[in-house]
């Protein structure tokens, strides 16, 4: 019979709300005195910052294993001898997730997740940032080809392309055209925080692409509950209210032929780290566009500063945001018209919230023009809310809207192909 108690799920964020404490990301050699209450066998070698007693690394192990298997089984949605593609990088997370689905798939016959492996899917945006170096898809296959599953690369800049297989053989296959394309489209939008936003786009129209090429029915994601947290937080800010549920939930059904599945949001990144520690397994930081330009170029960076401050000081607090994802549900759309970009129901038509934001908006502007008729006035709100008539920006969400503001719609047609 499982050992994990009930409690080892619960919502701790309640429970620990507000109280400083910097979780330990070390094993700490001071524990190792006691003996670990959970087996009564082997010495602690851990406390977790959300748990009364310390560990040994077996309990430690079986604890976050469990945890990832019980986020799969417990909602029944990936489905025996389901077809699945894993998407990583060589962050902590996809390390982590890897190790376990590939520990998962190893046990015995009663304890084993029976699903198949069609690859793990690299995205590539190297060509983004400073460094020349291309490296990539080497690395990425040094640090996984232990796993015997196939890898698979594509670019960001090319994401209608096949997928290629990564092996010791790999050359990279450079096309400075397209990512001359990618960087000319990133620098006609306004802001950082609009260029991260269409990156995200380009990232799950990327992996869609794979996965619909690999025939994959499911999508495994790496995010924990501290990206998740971030995402939340950005979301909302970014004016994707109506969509965050499935942005951040444990399932996203936006897409017709597969779902993605998010089954590390239940770990913390303390987690993470002592199972790095533990396993000997080692990992790259993030090189995601635009997180060296510091916290304030950025909605998301400025976000992320915030929800990792919390993480620091009052690591509870991150649970009760994470936890409160889970509580949101989006409107039921229907047969609503579904937007461009994002694939999320579009919802302009009657928001009495758009409406009131574009009313308040124009009777500011129009102030200075001696204009003061309401009736002139909320029409043109109720335009601003619609968009202009015959407008390609009417396939578009509010949020995503406020993405491409200044693209006019003929170069805006460029940026619907490309996330195609």
């Amino acid at each position: 019979m499982c050992s994990i108690g009930e409690e080892d799920f619960g919502d701790e964020g309640g429970v620990h709300a507000m109280i400083p404490e910097t979780a330990k990301l070390t094993l700490d050699d001071s524990l190792q005195q006691q003996t670990c209450k959970r087996c009564n066998l082997e010495k602690c070698v851990l406390k977790l910052s959300h748990k009364k007693d310390p560990e040994c690394g077996k309990c430690f192990m079986n604890y976050v294993r469990h945890k990832f298997k019980a986020a799969l089984g417990s909602t029944k949605i990936v489905k025996r001898d389901a077809t699945v593609l894993l998407v990583a990088d060589e962050a902590p997370e996809s390390v982590v997730m890897l190790d376990m689905i590939k520990n998962c798939i190893e046990q015995n016959i009663h304890q084993r997740l029976h699903v198949k492996i069609v690859g793990v899917l690299m995205i590539d945006e190297g060509f983004l940032g400073d460094n020349s170096d291309r490296n990539g898809p080497k690395s990425f296959y040094e640090r996984y080809k232990y796993l015997g599953m196939p890898l698979f690369y594509t670019n960001l800049a090319r994401n209608q392309d096949s997928v290629k297989i990564i092996d010791e053989n790999w050359q990279q296959l450079d096309d400075d055209s397209k990512e001359k394309s990618l960087k000319q489209k990133l620098s006609a939008l306004k802001s950082l925080t609009s260029q991260q936003e269409y990156l995200h786009s380009l990232r799950v129209a990327a992996l869609s692409s794979a996965a619909t090429e690999l025939t994959a029915e499911f999508v495994f994601t790496p995010e924990i509950s501290l990206d998740l947290a971030k995402l939340l937080l950005t979301n909302i800010s970014l004016g994707r209210g109506a969509s965050v549920a499935l942005d951040v939930g444990f399932c996203d059904t936006r897409h017709v032929s597969f779902r993605i599945i998010r089954p590390m949001r239940d770990l913390t990144i303390e987690e993470i780290h002592h199972y790095l520690t533990l396993n000997g397994l080692s990992a790259a930081s993030s090189t995601r566009f635009g997180l060296n330009k510091g916290p304030n170029a950025s909605i998301q960076n400025l976000t992320a500063q915030f929800v990792d401050g919390l993480q620091q000081q009052f690591c509870g607090t991150v649970s009760t945001v994470f936890k409160t994802g889970e509580r949101l549900k989006g409107k039921n759309a229907g047969n609503a018209e579904i937007c461009k970009v994002c694939r999320s129901p579009l919802d302009f038509e009657n928001s009495e919230t758009l409406f009131a934001t574009e009313y308040s908006r124009l009777v500011s502007e129009f102030a200075n023009q001696h204009i003061s008729e309401p009736e002139f006035i909320e029409e043109k709100a109720k335009e601003a809310v619609r968009g202009a008539e015959k407008s390609k920006k009417q396939n578009l969400c509010h949020s995503c809207r406020n993405i491409f503001m200044g693209v006019d719609d003929e170069n805006l047609g460029d940026f619907y192909e490309s996330l195609s």
